[in-house]
């Protein structure tokens, strides 16, 4: 998925707006794990969190993992459940 430069995609901690200083791809086929998060966070260390995405963005990028060719599909269905699920949440959001 590509987030042009200076584009705010999601919202930092303190309220502020985040974005990548220059133009950046996310690959979808940096590899996946399966697992409680407080498990991958005990072998994965250093991560820090930057952002919580904008509801477009982040539907944008599991879309974008969802179609991809290289994406194993016992994980596709994962991200179309999650997908499904949003769209769900859209539609009650928008109709109250």
């Amino acid at each position: 998925m590509y987030f042009k430069a200076k584009t705010v995609i999601g919202t930092k901690a303190d309220g502020s707006g985040f974005y990548f200083p220059l133009d950046t791809t996310i690959v979808s086929d940096y590899g996946y794990s399966q697992e409680l998060i407080q498990n991958f966070q005990k072998k994965a260390t250093g991560l820090i969190k930057v952002c919580d995405l904008h509801r477009h963005e982040y539907e944008s990028l599991l879309y974008t993992l969802y179609k991809c060719k290289l994406v194993e599909k016992k994980y596709k269905l994962i991200f179309e459940k999650v997908l499904y699920e949003l769209g769900k949440q859209y539609q009650q959001t928008s109709t109250t």
